[in-house]
């Protein structure tokens, strides 16, 4: 657990939730319905593949904590800042 007491090994996102939702968004956005083939979840494979690379899931997770642990006034503001430390470390 990190300092506010999120457990990083059960992220709130977890990979089958992603993937659940990618395909659902893809299929809609291709006006297909259910589960495509292997050669349509091609791209998904990346995006997924893309955000477990990058921790994607993990920072964004971590800055919500952080957000409903200090409640800030202006909680876009708090985002942006903690988005900008991640890029300056």
């Amino acid at each position: 657990m990190d300092q506010l007491g999120v457990d990083k090994s059960s992220n709130i996102f977890n990979r089958r939730q992603l993937e659940a939702s990618l395909k659902i968004a893809m299929n809609t956005r291709e006006g297909k319905q259910g589960i495509g083939t292997s050669q349509e979840l091609d791209p998904f494979t990346k995006a997924v593949n893309y955000l477990e690379k990058h921790e994607i899931l993990n920072h964004m997770e971590t800055i919500a904590a952080k957000v409903c642990f200090n409640k800030p006034a202006d909680p876009i503001e708090f985002m942006l800042k903690e988005i900008l430390a991640l890029r300056n470390n």
